[in-house]
């Protein structure tokens, strides 16, 4: 999935501007999104974005119930 690329810009520069405006912007989409994913495409999204996005981590959690 593209998340896996934003983990290797997340790797090369780990407090980059643009992915915090990214996923500021984006975080509600991403859940919306992924939601209706089976639990293991949604346990492999969560790993990545607890990495990347850590601030809306309890909004993954809850995509994670659902």
């Amino acid at each position: 999935a593209s998340i896996e690329k934003l983990k290797t810009v997340h790797q090369a520069k780990p407090v980059s501007y643009n992915m915090q405006v990214f996923f500021n912007a984006k975080y509600n989409e991403l859940v919306e999104l992924y939601k209706p994913e089976p639990p293991q495409e949604k346990t492999r999204l969560f790993n990545t974005l607890q990495i990347i996005d850590p601030g809306h981590i309890s909004q993954y959690q809850n995509m994670m119930r659902n």
